[in-house]
C-alpha cells in the first residue's frame, strides 16, 4: 500500500525510493544555493566600495602632494566625460548581470522554502508520502 503512494527511482548506485522528506533536503539546498549568490553579490559590492575608497584617497594624496611641490595638478579622470556613452553601455550591461545574480538568488531562496514547506506538509504533497 505505501508503495503505491512512493515514487520509485533508479540511480547508478542501485534502487531507492523517493519520499516527501526529500522535498525539504532539495529545499535546503536551493536555499543555500541562492543564499551564496546572493553572497557573492553583497562581496562584489563590498569590494568595488573598497577600491573606490582607495582610489579617493590615493587621488587626494596625489593631489596634495603635487600642490604641495608648488605644481598644477590634472585629474586623471578629467577626461571620462568624452567616453559618457560607453560607459554608460558598461554600467547597464554590469547592472543587468547583477540584478539576475541577485533576483536569481531571491528567487532561488523562496523556492528552496516552497520545497521545504512541501516536505513537512501533513498527509504528503502530489501524491508523494513520507517514508
Amino acid at each position: 500500500m505505501l508503495r503505491k503512494y512512493m515514487l520509485t527511482c533508479v540511480a547508478s548506485f542501485g534502487r531507492f525510493d523517493v519520499c516527501q522528506q526529500w522535498f525539504s533536503v532539495v529545499g535546503n539546498l536551493t536555499a543555500i544555493v541562492g543564499f551564496l549568490l546572493i553572497v557573492r553579490e553583497w562581496y562584489h559590492v563590498f569590494s568595488v566600495d573598497a577600491l573606490q575608497r582607495r582610489n579617493r584617497i590615493e587621488r587626494d594624496f596625489e593631489r596634495t602632494r603635487t600642490e604641495q611641490e608648488g605644481r598644477q595638478w590634472v585629474d586623471p579622470s578629467s577626461a571620462n566625460h568624452t567616453m559618457w556613452r560607453e560607459f554608460q553601455r558598461l554600467l547597464i550591461r554590469d547592472l543587468r548581470y547583477r540584478k539576475r545574480i541577485f533576483f536569481g538568488g531571491s528567487a532561488l531562496i523562496v523556492f528552496g522554502a516552497f520545497l521545504q514547506m512541501a516536505g513537512n506538509w501533513p498527509g504528503g504533497v502530489f501524491g508523494i508520502r513520507s517514508c
